[in-house]
């Protein structure tokens, strides 16, 4: 699997690191604050959200310490006045008002008294966004995944149904949410660095040197550790104009590549999955009658958030999976898509769904790559996006074990089983899919499974959909995702002349 990593394909940047991976916002946001608060020289952090009144530390233990960002923050430049925070967030698009917090830029400078610069990125491809969350420490620990610094991304790994700590600034519950967060400390940082840095100067902001501290001897926090070892920083950008700038589409060529070397097994955990470069790849490897049976385990939400997601995402996302059921079942391997819930207090009020908002490809217990792209068209080729990435040896590294370790993990989290049933049940990849099957019809149920037909499937999506999608969504391209993925596939069409145009005309004048 170490082959997949390769410089200029599929990753940009490949350089040794302690690495591992926290699973839900509460150990990372209590990581990310003490790591703050102790910062020597620098903190560095980009998202596609950001609120400063982010309750941080919610447990009893940290009733007399700083609890949210903006708190923290404070505490930080308080303790060290040579500490310089650099905050880069995605200049939202109006269409958010009424879900964002207000004046954040503000709040936050305000509290870092003085040291603290903020700046909204407004610089990408037409009809993207910046989608990148990841947070870096004096040069040598930074934290990077689908979790960004904002409301509605707390909740502990136990997901039950009413947790008073789960609140939001409004101070109202909500319901639970899954995600996950890597962390690296070592010189794969000083890369990460190098990008934010280029990425704080396309916003409008000042040139920086940053110099890292010394690497500290120890391993970073986290729950399932991958051991010293390569990983990979891996990309998607689109293409711009202004400043002229190739599209990069590292993380699409990696997951190809990924599923078309898949041998046995293949999880994904992710918002959503419609990616056509997915749903190819694995298509491909399921009728391929020369290699063996795949197990292939997806985990999405029971249901997506709000109105505009519906429309854009939920009725391909069905046909994407539906098909790709079938086409295991024709072939002869074994597929099951699930959503995760957990019981609630009042038995009759049914199931409480938790919703997944990770991004996240394990193949063969010995590949795994994580971040901020979802399994879209969009994630693949228009957005920035910004992944790690793993590739063990052989089943028996520390890369190959902490990656098996984290699947058992999350398994285990996502059914209900104790540690001990996981290792038991959940270890071997064969028969995998029956026996969460099986563990989904279990009362109190942990697992949905949703009804898989692509011919009611399509027969359900209906065209005001796609209008609503494409005039409401601003995480939406202009156009349906199938016709931005022939684009990106026909590099020669008349959309990529009138771009090359663009950019000659951009570059003529300066």
């Amino acid at each position: 699997m170490r082959d997949l990593l390769k410089v200029g394909e599929t990753c940009s940047a490949l350089a040794p690191a302690w690495s591992g991976v926290i699973v839900d916002a509460d150990d990372y946001y209590r990581s990310l604050a003490d790591a703050i608060e102790s910062a020597r020289a620098y903190v560095l952090i980009a998202g596609w959200q950001l609120e400063s009144s982010v309750w941080m530390r919610r447990r009893d233990e940290d009733e007399d310490r700083p609890r949210t960002f903006r708190e923290i923050v404070r505490a930080a430049v308080t303790r060290n006045p040579e500490l310089r925070i650099y905050v880069l967030a995605w200049d939202w698009s109006s269409v958010y008002a009424l879900d964002r917090e207000w004046a954040t830029s503000d709040k936050l400078r305000s509290a870092g008294r003085g040291r603290l610069r903020f700046l909204y990125d407004a610089n990408h491809a037409p009809g993207a966004s910046h989608h990148e969350k990841f947070a870096i420490v004096d040069g040598h620990t930074a934290w990077l995944g689908g979790i960004d610094i904002s409301e509605h991304r707390w909740d502990q790994r136990s997901h039950v149904d009413q947790n008073p700590m789960r609140f939001d600034g409004k101070g109202a519950l909500y319901l639970p949410y899954h995600d996950v967060q890597s962390v690296v400390r070592g010189p794969v940082v000083r890369h990460l660095v190098e990008h934010f840095v280029d990425r704080w100067v396309a916003a409008g902001g000042e040139p920086m040197v940053l110099v890292p501290e010394p690497i500290p001897e120890s391993a970073p926090f986290a729950h399932m550790p991958l051991g010293h070892g390569p990983v990979a920083i891996t990309r998607t950008r689109g293409a711009t104009v202004v400043p002229m700038r190739e599209p990069v589409r590292e993380i699409r060529a990696l997951y190809e590549r990924a599923l078309q070397r898949a041998e046995r097994f293949v999880y994904i955990e992710s918002q959503y999955v419609t990616a056509r470069v997915i749903v190819e790849a694995l298509a491909d490897r399921m009728r391929d009658r020369s290699r063996g049976r795949l197990e292939i385990v997806v985990i999405v939400p029971w249901c997506l958030e709000g109105r505009m997601e519906k429309a854009a995402i939920e009725g391909p996302q069905r046909i994407a999976l539906s098909v790709l059921a079938r086409i295991a079942e024709e072939n002869g391997h074994a597929m099951g898509v699930f959503s995760p819930c957990v019981p609630r207090k009042a038995d009759s009020e049914g199931p409480c769904p938790t919703y997944v908002h990770s991004k996240l490809m394990i193949v063969d217990d010995r590949f795994l790559t994580l971040g901020s792209a979802n399994a879209t068209n969009r994630s693949m080729g228009l957005d920035t996006e910004l992944n790690l990435a793993w590739a063990a040896e052989d089943e028996h590294d520390d890369v190959a074990r902490g990656i098996h370790a984290l699947r058992v993990s999350l398994m285990a989290e996502h059914t209900g089983v104790t540690p001990e049933e996981a290792i038991r049940d959940l270890s071997r990849v064969e028969g995998i899919v029956d026996r969460l099957c099986a563990l989904a019809a279990n009362e109190p149920r942990r697992l949905y499974r949703p009804r898989l037909d692509p011919d009611q499937a399509i027969a359900d999506q209906g065209p005001m959909d796609d209008l609503f999608a494409s005039i409401g969504d601003p995480e939406t391209a202009a156009f349906d995702e199938g016709l931005f993925e022939e684009i990106l596939e026909r590099p020669h069409g008349i959309v990529a002349r009138v771009v090359t145009a663009l950019q000659s005309v951009a570059g003529a004048r300066g």
